[in-house]
């Protein structure tokens, strides 16, 4: 039987689809005593789990969004069960997520404040074990000699951001797409190179909590503008964090600018407002 045709039996499955739905209701029975409660069976648990460990691997993208729902809602209804984390650390390692592992604690024994440095203090089995290894180390980037887990999307952008000159991002919120951003450039100016960054958001609330971020993670050599002044002493290393509409002066100055990140670039779209400065600047850079 081809994979293609076995995920989608497990897409369709009828023990999966009940067990979400129940999972569900027992979280909603914990909140309101109008809902009731819902016991389920060990054998009917792990075929649910077994569906589910075929749909995170599966390459369709709907698949591994409802094994991504189905493993988040078993770790919520039994997340003092051992053998259940176990599971759940399994399917989020096949999804590609392993930094959602940190909210299982009951594997680790002791809390870090970086993933990575999670020791497990339970056996998976040689197998599995030698699978998930793989699996985190295949997750690993180095920025600024520190190292992260993150995400299979989170490794695809890191891998294009050195790779490709032009690249468009498209990712839901909390995806995780600034904090790549940020470790590339602490990436770049840690290399002793002048590095001059342009970095676009669409408005000005934007500016003031990018750069208040920035100032806090990138090096105290590292300057961070948010406008721009011809008088204005230029440094080897900036970062200027700028709407469409204060880009115009950087445009028309002589600064060479190495890389350009914009935020929300769909802004563009806005015919009836500030769409065109947006273009502008836009097809100028």
């Amino acid at each position: 039987m081809k994979k293609e045709n076995l995920s989608v039996q497990a897409y369709n499955h009828k023990i999966l689809n009940k067990l979400i739905y129940d999972f569900s209701l027992v979280i909603l029975s914990e909140k309101f005593n109008s809902i009731r409660k819902i016991t389920i069976e060990e054998e009917v648990l792990k075929k649910g789990i077994w569906l589910a460990s075929i749909l995170c691997d599966s390459i369709e993208e709907h698949h591994r969004r409802k094994g991504q729902l189905f493993s988040s809602l078993l770790f919520l209804n039994f997340k003092d069960d051992v053998s259940i984390l176990q599971a759940c650390y399994i399917l989020f390692s096949r999804l590609g997520n392993l930094t959602a592992t940190k909210f299982l604690n009951g594997l680790y024994e002791t809390q870090e404040k970086n993933p990575i440095d999670f020791r497990a203090k339970y056996e998976f089995g040689d197998f599995i074990t030698n699978e998930l290894i793989y699996e985190r180390e295949s997750r690993i980037i180095e920025a600024q000699d520190t190292s992260y887990l993150i995400t299979d999307f989170q490794k695809e952008l890191w891998n294009a951001l050195n790779n490709q000159s032009e690249i468009a991002i498209s990712a839901p919120t909390s995806s995780g797409k600034s904090f790549i951003i940020k470790q590339f450039l602490i990436n770049e100016f840690s290399n002793g190179k002048p590095f001059k960054v342009l970095y676009i958001v669409p408005s000005r609330a934007l500016i003031n909590q990018v750069n208040e971020e920035f100032k806090i993670e990138i090096s105290s050599d590292v300057h961070v503008k948010t406008s721009f002044v011809k008088e204005n002493e230029i440094f080897e290393k900036e970062i200027y964090v700028l709407t469409p509409e204060r880009c115009i002066k950087i445009l028309n100055s002589n600064i060479e600018i190495d890389f350009v990140f914009i935020d929300e670039i769909q802004g563009v779209e806005d015919i009836n407002g500030r769409g065109l400065t947006f273009e502008y600047v836009f097809n100028e850079i």
